[in-house]
C-alpha cells in the first residue's frame, strides 16, 4: 500500500468523526477510538514500529488524562505526512485545536500531543538533541529531511500488532511465574538440607544417654568424651566435643534437645517439602496455560490490591515506631524502634501464633514473625535470622554469646506502667554468638 493510499484510507474511515476514547495498551502502543467504533493503533515498540488501522481494540492497562482532557470530543480534520519522511501529524478541530504526530523512527518512534502553535503538550517518550524535540512546552520541529526516496512501509496489519502485544504479555506473565518458581525452589533445597541436618541430629540421642550414665554428671571443664556407638559391631568409640563451660548433665541435655529438634523437624519439613513441590507444579501448569493462550483477554488479570484490614492500617499509622522486616524464604516481620513501637508489635500487630523473639536480660527489639500457618517450628534459616536480629538489635555487646527469647504472642502478658514491659510465661531460650559472621 502507497503512503498516499494509506492517508486516504485513514481519511476516509475517520476523517470528519469524534475521538470518544485514547487508551495505553502497553509501553509502546496507544490506541485513539472514534465514534464509528474503529480504532488507530500506533505501535513505537522498535520491533514493531508503525500505524493499524483496525475495528477491533486492544485490552485497555492505562487511561492518559490530559490526551483524554485534549482530544476526547474533537474531530479529525486532516492527516498528512512529512515527504521523505516516516512522519505522520493528525489534526484534530473542535473546541480546541490539537495535533498527534507519530515519528516512525524505528528505534526512536514516538507519538506527540500539540497545541495550535506546535508546542509540546505532551509526549510518549523523551528525548533529548539536537534534532528531537519532545519536552513538554517545547516548540516541535521535524527531524532535519535526510532526502530518501525509499517508502516507509509503516502501515501495520492489526494482526501483527496484536500478536506482537500477545507475546509480550505472555513472556511478562510465564517471566513472574519461573520467578516464583526460581524461589519455591530454593526453598525446597534449604528445607531437604534441614531434613537432612534433622536425620543427623537424632544421633544426639544416644550421645547424651552416653553421658549420663558418666559417673560424674555434675563435674565441669570436659572438653571432650569417649561414648560408645552401639550400631557398630562390635561397639565402636566416638569422640564427642563438649562445652567446658557446662556439666556432664548439662551438655546431655543440649544433646537431648538438638535431637528433639531432629525429631521435630523429621515430623514437619516433609509435609513443607510436598507443599512447596504442589505449588511449583501448579505454576508450572499456568506456564502451560499461559504457552496455550491466543488472546489477549484470556491472560491473567491482575489482582486488584486488597484493602488493608485495620489492623494493618494501625500498623501503617504506627510506621515511625515499628519497622517491617523481609526475612528469608518469604517470611514477614515486624520490630520495635523504641519502647511504644515495641509495646505496638507485642500487643497490636502481632496475632496469638506469632513467633516473638527478644534478647535475655538486655533491653532491645521486640521482634515478631508472622506465623499464618500456625506452625510449631519456624524453617532454621527463619529463626537463625530472627535470633540474631534481635540480639544485634540490643544493649548486649557486639562481641558477645547472647540469649535471647523465643516465644509465641500468645504467651505475652503487659507489665502495667511500664511501656514496652511484657511478662513471657512460656518460652525457651537460644544462644547466638555475635562474633560469626553467619
Amino acid at each position: 500500500m502507497s503512503q498516499k493510499d494509506f492517508l486516504d484510507i485513514v481519511k476516509e474511515n475517520f476523517g470528519g468523526r469524534n475521538v470518544v476514547k485514547i487508551s495505553k495498551n502497553d509501553d509502546y502502543v496507544l490506541t485513539l477510538t472514534f465514534e464509528n467504533k474503529k480504532n488507530i493503533i500506533f505501535s513505537t515498540h522498535p520491533l514493531s514500529v508503525g500505524i493499524c488501522l483496525s475495528e477491533r481494540s486492544l485490552p485497555e492497562t492505562e487511561i492518559i488524562t490530559i490526551l483524554k482532557e485534549n482530544l476526547c470530543g474533537l474531530l479529525l480534520a486532516d492527516c498528512q505526512k512529512l515527504k521523505d519522511e516516516p512522519i505522520f501529524k493528525f489534526v484534530f478541530k473542535g473546541f480546541s485545536e490539537r495535533t498527534l504526530v507519530f515519528e516512525g523512527l524505528k528505534r526512536c518512534a514516538n507519538i506527540l500531543l500539540l497545541d495550535e502553535d506546535s508546542i509540546v503538550l505532551w509526549a510518549f517518550r523523551t528525548f533529548k538533541g539536537e534534532f528531537r524535540q519532545g519536552l513538554p512546552f517545547e516548540k516541535w520541529a521535524p527531524p532535519p529531511q535526510k532526502n530518501l526516496k525509499e517508502d516507509f512501509p509503516l502501515e501495520k496489519n492489526f494482526s501483527e500488532v496484536y500478536n506482537f502485544l500477545l507475546n509480550k504479555f505472555k513472556n511478562l506473565e510465564k517471566r513472574k511465574l519461573h520467578s516464583k518458581i526460581e524461589t519455591l525452589s530454593k526453598k525446597i533445597e534449604i528445607l531437604k538440607n534441614e531434613l537432612d541436618e534433622g536425620q543427623n541430629f537424632l544421633n544426639f540421642e544416644f550421645i547424651g544417654k552416653s553421658l549420663l550414665a558418666a559417673k560424674d554428671i555434675h563435674k565441669r571443664g570436659e572438653e571432650k568424651s569417649v561414648v560408645l556407638d552401639y550400631s557398630f559391631s562390635p561397639p565402636k568409640e566416638i569422640f564427642v566435643d563438649l562445652d567446658p563451660k557446662l556439666t556432664i548433665y548439662e551438655n546431655a541435655q543440649k544433646f537431648f534437645k538438638l535431637a528433639k529438634k531432629g525429631k521435630e523437624r523429621i515430623k514437619l519439613l516433609p509435609k513443607r517439602i510436598a507443599e512447596t513441590e504442589k505449588e511449583i507444579s501448579n505454576l508450572k501448569e499456568k506456564i502451560a496455560f499461559i504457552d496455550a493462550i491466543d488472546s489477549l483477554e484470556d491472560l491473567p488479570k491482575e489482582e486488584k490490591p486488597k484493602e488493608k484490614s485495620a489492623k494493618e492500617k494501625k500498623i501503617k499509622a504506627a510506621f515511625k515506631d515499628v519497622i517491617e522486616i523481609d526475612l528469608p524464604l518469604g517470611y514477614k516481620g515486624y520490630a520495635g524502634k523504641n519502647a511504644r513501637g515495641n509495646e505496638i508489635v507485642s500487643f497490636k500487630i502481632a496475632n496469638g501464633e506469632d513467633f516473638w523473639f527478644h534478647a535475655s536480660d538486655y533491653s532491645g527489639s521486640h521482634l515478631i514473625v508472622r506465623n499464618p500457618k500456625k506452625e510449631d517450628e519456624l524453617p532454621f534459616e527463619v529463626e537463625k535470622f530472627a535470633l540474631k536480629y534481635a540480639a544485634q538489635r540490643s544493649s548486649a555487646p557486639k562481641d558477645n554469646i547472647v540469649e535471647v527469647i523465643q516465644s509465641k504472642a500468645k504467651h505475652l502478658s503487659k507489665v502495667k506502667g511500664k511501656l514496652g514491659a511484657v511478662y513471657v510465661s512460656k518460652f525457651k531460650k537460644r544462644k547466638i554468638d555475635l562474633n560469626k559472621n553467619e
